[in-house]
């Protein structure tokens, strides 16, 4: 009976060492080429167990190159995180996921080129940004993940949420259409209907939640009809109209106001103010008979540091005594509609603040930037259409008092002078409650 090498090295199996085996080849191998000298006869029987010794390494090197270096079917163990949001990084954790061999990653109707994975990926995980997924939303979708290479393929399935911008710019105006005619009297249930004006960067829901703020506050309720939330969804860089109804219900005395607060859901972080209506027992309520109307107020900058806020602009005292003069400045941007409208009609504009600053005292400075202050004028577009002011205001100090922004208009001609107020103060600590 004849062996070769590779047959009795496998028929010793666990019996010798990987060193002993060695040993073993290298001693074999040696006495071997001892046994051939210059002269000696090349034998068929030596020549045959030389090329018995080629092929068995050839059969071991092919093995080995099969076991090392070419693909495997692939296998996918997790998905992490799920669900997971356009953007953000996905991992897909499982076996035999070397990059080097993958023909196809693919999210949804995304596919990932090898060249996008990131740092710490390797034949046991994949980690990538995830893609864009056609039809994809806030909630989320769920959609089919696939790996594969020229082994096999490999699928599993995640929920894949819509990618959130860094940033909404909205501005949201709210005039009254429709209120009661009458004074208002104690104990008594009322509507108001309201025009919501919305410009967003983005597509997105607002929800929005009425705000009551009456002295004394015994009695008084106020909501909107759809169960106490609405939501409107605007159409990206387009200004749209929506209706909402507040029903108001008085106490036995009381004089106040009320706003419409706004909240984003895909963008969480954005928070509105429409400017605050007054009502009080007694009263009419019906600010559209004015001949003008503050439709809307936006501040830019981080809204938790300053903001429009239940018909005031707020700044915390902390920004006013760390920030440097360009994060303490306020820019205000100032809708305005007036009344009687008229077609090309010019005004004069000015703003300031009540009381006027004392002299040696904390104070505010407030400069109109549009239109510019050494020629504020506007000119209102034909139809009457709404006007926009923006100005910059910055606190003197912490401690600046609390005061009144004065929007005013003049016509020329015989118009008389007309002001809207706006509130204008500091507010403790770091974040505006």
């Amino acid at each position: 009976m004849t062996l070769t090498l590779s047959e009795f090295l496998d028929a010793a199996g666990g019996l010798l060492t990987e060193d002993q085996k060695n040993q073993l080849i290298t001693s074999l191998l040696d006495t071997q080429v001892k046994q051939v000298k210059p002269g000696d006869l090349i034998t068929a029987n030596v020549f045959n167990q030389m090329l018995a010794d080629i092929v068995d390494l050839a059969v071991r090197v092919s093995a080995l190159e099969g076991n090392a270096g070419g693909p495997e079917v692939p296998v996918i163990f997790s998905i992490s995180p799920n669900p997971v949001t356009v953007g953000s990084d996905m991992t897909i954790s499982g076996d035999n996921l070397d990059a080097r061999y993958l023909t196809t990653i693919q999210v949804g109707d995304s596919r990932i080129a090898t060249g996008l994975l990131k740092i710490g990926s390797n034949a046991k995980q994949l980690v990538f940004s995830t893609p864009g997924v056609t039809g994809a939303t806030p909630a989320g979708i769920p959609v089919q993940v696939i790996v594969a290479n020229d082994a096999g393929t490999a699928t599993s399935a995640c929920v894949v949420r819509s990618g959130v911008a860094a940033n909404l710019a909205a501005t949201i105006g709210a005039v009254i259409t429709k209120a009661p005619a009458a004074a208002l009297v104690k104990n008594t249930d009322y509507e108001f209907d309201l025009d919501l004006t919305i410009e967003s960067s983005h597509a997105e829901t607002f929800n929005v939640t009425p705000l009551l703020a009456v002295t004394p506050a015994a009695g008084w309720t106020l909501a909107v009809t759809d169960g106490g939330q609405a939501s409107v969804q605007p159409t990206v860089g387009v200004p749209v109209t929506r209706k909402v109804v507040v029903k108001l219900h008085t106490g036995d005395q009381g004089t106040g106001t009320f706003s419409l607060q706004f909240a984003g859901t895909s963008f969480p972080s954005y928070h509105g103010s429409s400017i605050a209506f007054p009502i009080a027992i007694g009263a009419t309520t019906d600010p559209t008979d004015g001949p003008i109307q503050i439709k809307s107020v936006a501040v830019a900058g981080d809204q938790t540091q300053k903001t429009f806020k239940n018909g005031e602009i707020l700044i915390t005292s902390n920004l006013l005594q760390s920030g440097t003069q360009s994060a303490r400045t306020i820019r205000l941007t100032v809708e305005l509609a007036i009344e009687p409208t008229g077609a090309n009609a010019v005004y004069d504009i000015s703003l300031a603040t009540d009381p006027p600053p004392a002299q040696g005292q904390p104070q505010w400075t407030v400069t109109l930037t549009s239109p510019p202050a050494a020629t504020p004028q506007i000119q209102q577009p034909p139809g009457g259409a709404a006007v926009l002011l923006t100005a910059t205001i910055l606190a003197s100090g912490a401690d600046a008092p609390d005061v009144k922004l004065v929007v005013g208009v003049a016509g020329q001609g015989a118009l008389p002078k007309m002001t809207q107020k706006l509130g204008l103060r500091v507010i403790d600590g770091t974040t505006i409650p």
